[in-house]
């Protein structure tokens, strides 16, 4: 009867070498799934926030460059499409800029329409337009690091 148990304890402590490739492999694509979704996700908000505000006049060429600039991001992956195409610590930091831009494109989104006297329109106009340039500038520069 101990030999049953020692042979039962030898075999519960051998590793299983060939699961744990498969498993890491799993994980892999598990990540970078999740990363694709978290891209799509988040570039899906930042579109919607741009179409759905109503921009000042004179921010409607910032945000015609910024949906220009959303199309030059990959926001899915195909199937066929080798895994190591895009570095992860590069699509985390695309990731990570489009969350960012989501963001600050909401707070301004928000605050757009808080006040209508004539000269805080300009104002806003401007304040809008410097967050519009500087969310495509950070969209870019994360671009430029998949290339």
């Amino acid at each position: 009867m101990s030999s049953n148990k020692l042979s039962l304890g030898k075999a519960l402590m051998r590793p299983v070498a060939s699961s744990r490739p498969s498993t890491q492999a799993s994980q892999a694509r598990i990540q970078s799934q999740s990363r694709w979704e978290k891209i799509a996700e988040t570039h899906a908000a930042i579109l919607s926030i741009l179409e759905t505000t109503h921009w000042p006049r004179k921010s409607e060429d910032s945000v015609k460059n910024l949906i220009g600039g959303l199309k030059l991001v990959p926001t899915a992956q195909s199937p066929s499409q080798d895994d190591t195409a895009y570095p992860p610590a590069n699509l985390d930091k695309l990731t990570f800029a489009l969350q960012i831009a989501c963001a600050k494109l909401d707070a301004a989104a928000s605050k757009h329409g808080a006040s209508t006297k004539p000269s805080s329109f300009f104002h806003r106009s401007e304040t809008c337009n410097q967050v519009l340039n500087a969310c495509h500038e950070e969209i870019e520069e994360a671009l430029r690091t998949l290339s």
